[in-house]
């Protein structure tokens, strides 16, 4: 059976134009460069696929099996679910969706969610489960929703790129650097916005580490044309930081980097040698990760947490972030040992099971 990606961010060929624009190429990227961690990762991932815009699958009716690379598509709008999955109503389409999850509240139950769905988010969702094998979700929390809703046929995967380093290696003999964590060249992830976050910024700022900027909150033009940064900047992304305007405009215009490509991206960390990683950003972490560098990841909402406990991925909590004194200290937090070695395995073994009963052509050797 033919394999088609589905792709949910404009093509390769398309991210590879140098002389865009940031904003365009933002817009290319689903406007967060972190989504090009998992759907670059996905297109590796299958054997010989064919690649169409997500959109028009209804035109390629009984054509093979359109993998799309997901994500929190599962929230109150739903309006990606909409546009992708309605038109699909009646149509000769085998899919499979990798990745897909909830978007929500620390504090919402499944239940919670539910009630806050639209009838044609309900809707888009049982098309997806009748046209598919199996539904590959973020985690549990996700499965719960589904199972409230009816759908049964679901697998826990996380996220697809996790599997990358199984997939190079075959699982045994890849071997991530598991001994003391060097400060050699460190990265961070920022999610402007989020409560407390002028933390994370103030231990890079003082740790000199390299910012890996992902949306236009994040201040790239700063970094790439010398835009100016005004106080009204901070109060409304990183309120309480203790930088001034100038600061971090000179923070972000030396350690400010932004990749449209999941290739130019892995490049920049191995050739820079970049020995440690953490953050909010969760794609900005698994960059790292699946590049054999050891990534510490900030357990900040419910997507997060559930993607961290999917993948037993080691994480600090809020509370943590806000009572560390350093980078340093953070990464003391920062263990891949036996056990996460173990189910790192297990992991990948199910995930192939997932891509194998969907009938997707794949580059596993296993």
């Amino acid at each position: 059976m033919k394999t088609v990606l589905a792709n949910t961010i404009s093509t390769l060929a398309m991210r590879e134009d140098k002389n865009c624009p940031c904003e365009t190429m933002l817009l290319h990227c689903g406007n967060n460069t972190g989504n090009v961690c998992f759907a670059d990762a996905l297109f590796s991932q299958l054997g010989n696929p064919e690649e169409i815009d997500c959109l028009t699958i209804a035109d390629h009716e009984g054509e093979g099996v359109f993998v799309l690379p997901s994500s929190n598509w599962i929230n109150a709008d739903g309006w990606a679910l909409h546009k992708v999955f309605l038109p699909l109503q009646g149509k000769n389409v085998k899919l499979a969706a990798a990745g897909i999850g909830i978007q929500g509240a620390d504090t919402e139950t499944p239940s919670d969610i539910v009630a806050k769905l639209s009838q044609d988010t309900i809707s888009a969702l049982k098309i997806l489960s009748e046209h598919s094998v199996s539904i590959g979700v973020r985690g549990e929390t996700t499965a719960d929703v589904l199972a409230k809703l009816g759908i049964h046929n679901c697998r826990v995967i996380g996220c697809p790129s996790f599997y990358e380093p199984f997939r190079k290696g075959g699982g045994v003999n890849y071997k991530m650097h598991c001994g003391e964590i060097t400060m050699d060249k460190t990265v961070c992830g920022i999610t402007p916005g989020m409560k407390d976050i002028h933390k994370v910024l103030e231990l890079a700022y003082e740790a000199k580490n390299i910012l890996m900027l992902q949306m236009m909150t994040d201040l790239p033009l700063t970094a790439l044309e010398n835009k100016d940064i005004t106080q009204q900047h901070i109060d409304s992304r990183f309120p309480n930081l203790k930088l001034s305007p100038t600061e971090l405009k000179t923070y972000i215009r030396n350690a400010g980097k932004i990749f449209y490509t999941r290739k130019d991206w892995s490049d920049y960390l191995l050739k820079e040698h970049i020995s440690f990683a953490w953050g909010t950003r969760f794609h900005g972490n698994m960059m790292a990760f699946t590049n054999g560098i050891p990534a510490l990841w900030v357990m900040h909402d419910a997507r997060t947490k559930e993607l961290i406990e999917a993948m037993k991925l080691p994480y600090i909590t809020k509370e943590e972030l806000m009572e560390a004194r350093s980078v340093e200290e953070l990464a003391d937090k920062c263990r891949y040992e036996k056990a996460f070695w173990e189910s790192y395995k297990k992991l990948s073994l199910q995930y192939v099971d997932f891509l194998n009963e969907n009938g997707i052509e794949h580059t596993f050797t296993v």
